[in-house]
């Protein structure tokens, strides 16, 4: 009884702590960027998580125990589409929660492409906003996001606005990159970008080093057509790219994140 007498007012002290840790999330995500667009427009009133963490990329992520537990205890699953997360919607067909469910990513010729960064164009982010927003005031109907749905878009606006006129001042004949992998497709569409070669050839940015006949391909590009910025991910092995810098005489690859949001205070 003094057990559990004392069991009882610690956990009134210290909250859940002691009492199987903190309250489950209502909203479960996918991944950083998308938990993000979630966080502005629910703000504090609803817990949300992502199950991909920031500073995590989708590529090669598998569903653990945690993340199986967090998705059952959910009233919204949000992702960007089963193309991009089949691990996501595995567990989902599996455990019978499509009606909890909402893919912001649903237009057929969008998922055909390849290319798994939607969120690098500003004008799909425009449309994914309104439809999280709708399903977020589905499942909870006392929330109103209609202002923050509309904030954020002017915000966007802003941003791609912004963008189109940096790019534009850039001549035509400089805007050929070479990038790590394939992951810039939807951003060079968007802002008049020529993305004249990738070293990996997959979307996966843990995809096999190029062979010699594609490097000595890719090092032909640069010196001939003069290109004089590749761009590397972010915290993933640049070696082979500073080699092709060097070899080709250009400064060194920069390095950017387009795969997921940083931790943070980073």
């Amino acid at each position: 009884m003094l057990r559990l007498t004392l069991q009882i007012w610690l956990g009134a002290l210290f909250g859940s702590t002691l009492c199987g840790g903190p309250p489950a999330a209502e909203i479960v995500t996918s991944f950083s960027i998308i938990d993000d667009w979630t966080g502005v427009l629910v703000g504090r009133a609803l817990r949300h998580q992502a199950l991909v963490p920031a500073g995590s990329e989708l590529h090669g992520f598998q569903l653990g125990a945690n993340e199986a537990k967090a998705l059952s205890a959910a009233k919204l699953i949000v992702g960007l589409s089963p193309a991009s997360e089949p691990w996501l919607a595995d567990w989902i067909q599996a455990h019978g929660k499509q009606a909890s469910v909402v893919w912001l990513q649903t237009q057929e010729k969008d998922v055909r492409t390849g290319d798994p960064h939607p969120w690098t164009d500003p004008s799909l982010v425009l449309d994914f906003i309104p439809k999280l927003g709708q399903a977020i005031e589905r499942v909870f109907t006392d929330l109103n996001t209609q202002n923050s749905v509309g904030k954020y878009l002017k915000e966007v606006n802003t941003l791609d606005m912004d963008l189109r006129l940096a790019f534009a001042a850039i001549p035509p004949d400089r805007r050929k990159v070479i990038t790590q992998h394939p992951n810039l497709g939807r951003l060079a569409q968007r802002y008049q970008l020529d993305v004249r070669g990738t070293i990996l050839e997959s979307p996966s940015a843990e995809a096999a080093d190029p062979s010699a006949r594609h490097y000595s391909r890719l090092l032909g590009i640069l010196r001939s057509e003069k290109i004089r910025v590749l761009v590397t991910d972010e915290g993933q092995n640049d070696g082979i790219a500073r080699r092709l810098c060097l070899d080709a005489g250009i400064p060194p690859p920069v390095a950017l994140n387009f795969e997921t949001l940083a931790p943070a205070g980073q």
